[in-house]
């Protein structure tokens, strides 16, 4: 098994998979959001420090998760925070 991970800063073909993961993951939290939105959202975030990772299993991509700049607004000292953490369910475990 080959594992390796990929920045979507340095392989910004990535964010529009990981857009539609989160689109078909988390549909609540992204409500009103297209896929080309969220893909801009993803590779232009409006506050850093702030980037998104991709898992890749024998070159298959399997995960995602981020770094948001701020996720809580009562504790602005608390950056980066991991988040859309994802794993596709054939992968988890």
């Amino acid at each position: 098994m080959t594992i390796r991970i990929e920045s979507v800063a340095t392989n910004p073909g990535l964010a529009a998979l990981v857009a539609q993961w989160r689109l078909d993951i988390f549909p609540q939290a992204t409500r009103g959001y297209t896929l080309d939105t969220l893909t801009a959202l993803i590779l232009a975030p409006p506050a850093g420090p702030a980037d998104t990772f991709v898992l890749f299993e024998d070159g298959q991509p399997v995960a995602t998760a981020g770094l948001a700049g701020t996720d809580l607004a009562s504790r602005l000292d608390l950056t980066p925070w991991l988040a859309g953490v994802i794993v596709l369910p054939a992968f988890q475990g």
